[in-house]
């Protein structure tokens, strides 16, 4: 399974990254509002840079006595110039083509609402578990060397009772219906499209 990059930044951890943040803050024993201190942040910062930087200057925020306007005003000031910005994320997206002309060769039936299934499916293998790229193509190879049937319904059982991913508590049923709507969407799409002409 060939996979194709797109890189994008995520917004959907900035409550995450506040809780982050006032933990570090909170562990750091500083008299701080730690209010005041979240309420400055507007995107996703990368959490790694900012326990770098206060670990950094720890000992200089201790020996101000307004602590929290001193903190305040030096955060805002790193985070003008962009020192916690979130490098690219890398997502993988699986190019599912080779596999399913895999699975036709073989004689397996796939239809439109598979090929969503498996979209989906691989990406949040590739993706929530980390699995390596090298272990999702090798399951994929004996997933499809042990199927008895031509079955579709038959792929998807065997990989989510396979022993590789069975550890990793994927969430089957939130997949299917991801699937669902992915499906919903590009028909959607394709009744504007039919609509249009």
């Amino acid at each position: 399974m060939n996979t194709e990059l797109n890189i994008g930044y995520s917004n959907d951890c900035l409550y995450e990254c506040k809780e982050l943040v006032r933990e570090c803050v909170n562990k750091s024993s500083l008299q701080i509002d730690c209010d005041e201190v979240v309420a400055c942040i507007h995107e996703e910062i990368d959490i790694e840079k900012f326990k770098s930087w206060l670990s950094f200057n720890l000992v200089n925020f201790k020996s101000k006595t307004n602590q929290t306007s001193y903190f305040k005003k030096s955060f805002l000031n790193e985070l003008q110039k962009g020192t916690f910005k979130v490098s690219a994320k890398v997502d993988y997206l699986p190019n599912t083509q080779e596999l399913i002309n895999e699975m036709r060769d073989k004689g397996i039936v796939i239809l439109a609402d598979d090929t969503d299934w498996l979209n989906v499916a691989w990406w949040h293998i590739l993706n929530e578990t980390k699995l390596p790229i090298s272990e999702c193509m090798k399951l994929n190879r004996t997933i499809l060397r042990y199927m008895k049937t031509k079955k579709f319904s038959e792929y998807q059982k065997l990989l989510m009772n396979s022993n590789t991913l069975k550890p990793l508590g994927i969430d089957w049923k939130m997949i299917e219906q991801e699937a669902i709507v992915a499906r919903r969407n590009w028909l959607d799409i394709m009744d504007e499209l039919e609509s249009e002409e």
